[in-house]
């Protein structure tokens, strides 16, 4: 049995996951695509 994890980072409400990969989010802001492969700084920058 596994447990999702959950998004606890603040960058989540701001970015959602693009459906047929799991590395590649769209920011709902200004509809960039981001890659999340180091956690959610790459998003957290992209924000600033």
């Amino acid at each position: 049995l596994s447990i999702p994890k959950k998004n606890s980072s603040i960058a989540w409400k701001h970015f959602q996951r693009a459906p047929n990969t799991s590395v590649i989010t769209t920011c709902t802001i200004c509809k960039n695509q981001c890659k999340r492969s180091n956690g959610t700084t790459n998003l957290l920058d992209h924000l600033k």
